[in-house]
């Protein structure tokens, strides 16, 4: 039997929420702008080798190309953010480590270099963040976490009244056997 919402669903809400939940951080606005490029650029066209490990100089190349081409389009924000990818591109790469979005290469001593691996739920993000427009126009999100609150409230109100013939007699026999010790405690 085949489920009418597939797993894959419940899992694209949970990434989505999140993405938002990291949205609202407003301490780590700068590093956050970052980290949505960085996933954006994983799940895009241009991460030609999925499996393979980060370093510190690709999350500088791709973030530079990044944020260059919004300067090139007037964002003057921009410029801000490639001044601080020089000296935060770590942080950013440890910060997608933390967000649950990426898994860290285990430090080698002989090569020294911190590296990442993007996982599948940061593959995921990447591709919620270009299909909203780096969460510019979630729509589709919210009409499907507002259909699901709305099951949800049906279905609750379908097993309310599938079991009130049950819960009747129960709540009727609470309610005489509490105003029976009401009256009882009142005498006495």
């Amino acid at each position: 039997m085949d489920l009418p919402i597939v797993p894959s669903f419940f899992r694209r809400i949970d990434v989505y929420q999140r993405l938002i939940d990291a949205e609202h951080e407003i301490a780590t606005k700068d590093i956050w702008d970052s980290e949505k490029a960085a996933l954006m650029w994983a799940a895009g066209p241009d991460h030609k080798f999925v499996g393979s490990y980060i370093s510190k100089e690709n999350i500088e190349d791709l973030l530079k190309r990044e944020f260059n081409a919004r300067l090139a389009a007037g964002d003057a924000s921009a410029q801000r953010l490639i001044d601080f990818i020089v000296g935060f591109s770590k942080e950013v790469m440890e910060a997608l480590v933390m967000r649950g979005f990426a898994i860290e290469k285990p430090i080698d001593s002989s090569q020294g270099a911190y590296k990442i691996r993007i996982n599948p739920d940061g593959f995921l993000a990447g591709k919620i963040l270009i299909e909203t427009n780096s969460l510019k126009s979630a729509w589709r999100y919210k009409l499907w976490i507002g259909l699901w609150w709305i099951i949800l409230g049906l279905a609750l109100i379908i097993l309310l009244i599938q079991a009130w013939p049950v819960l009747g007699p129960i709540w009727h026999f609470a309610e005489v056997s509490l105003h029976k010790l009401v009256q009882y405690l009142r005498h006495h």
